[in-house]
């Protein structure tokens, strides 16, 4: 057991992680994204418990000549994990394997029964 009556859950697998701030304008009003390191580099690397598909089937988009698939998996990892929304997530590590973070992360360790030790990140993927 952790410290403070949570599990202690092994980390065999590595994701990178990008920190989204908002940059400039994009002379819309828009902000321009900004990550650090930046979109096409590897993230920080860090040691999370896994992944698995959200068990929602993938969304596909169909306008004109523009398709997408829209796809969504649930990442656990540590509570200590520092990514918040926007960010991006490298899955093994990969840059070209890249997920957005939808929100905050599950928190499930004020429950009245025990600590979990972990949290759960949303994390979506469009392509096309």
């Amino acid at each position: 057991m952790a410290a403070g009556g949570g599990v202690s859950y092994p980390t065999p697998h590595t994701v990178g992680l990008h920190t989204y701030s908002g940059g400039g304008d994009d002379g819309y009003g828009n902000p321009v994204p900004v990550f650090t390191p930046a979109k096409a580099s590897p993230g920080v690397l860090y040691k999370v418990v896994g992944w698995v598909d959200l068990f929602l089937p993938s969304a596909m988009e169909r306008n004109e000549n523009m398709k997408r698939v829209i796809s969504y998996l649930q990442l656990f990892a540590p509570d200590t994990f520092p990514a918040t929304a926007y960010d991006l997530i490298d899955l093994n590590g990969d840059p070209t394997n890249q997920w957005e973070v939808l929100g905050e992360a599950n928190d499930y360790t004020h429950g009245p029964w025990w600590t979990p030790g972990c949290k759960v990140w949303n994390l979506r993927q469009v392509t096309g």
